[in-house]
């Protein structure tokens, strides 16, 4: 029951419960990607020796991580919700 309610929930999303943790997925997702091409905007900042975009990188970068960390936090309970609501509704 689970595999299948979990296949769901990713794949289809059928439901006001099974958008919001795609969307969450979705927005986690963009949110690493930013991360990642902060970390390459400081690490070329800094083989250039321009410390001041080095530093208002990793600013930037340390909001992206905490706007990430409070996503992640938000997948695990939307996921299980979509589950139960599924499952109380009948589906697999």
């Amino acid at each position: 029951k689970i595999g299948m309610a979990a296949t769901d929930l990713i794949s289809a999303g059928k439901d006001a419960e099974d958008k919001a943790t795609r969307n969450v997925i979705q927005a986690y997702t963009v949110e690493n990607s930013e991360i990642a091409a902060y970390e390459s905007l400081i690490a070329a900042a800094n083989a250039v020796g321009d410390t001041e975009t080095a530093a208002l990188a990793q600013a930037i970068q340390a909001e992206e991580k905490a706007a990430a960390a409070k996503l992640f936090a938000r997948i695990a309970p939307l996921a299980a919700k979509a589950v139960v609501v599924g499952v109380s509704e009948g589906r697999n």
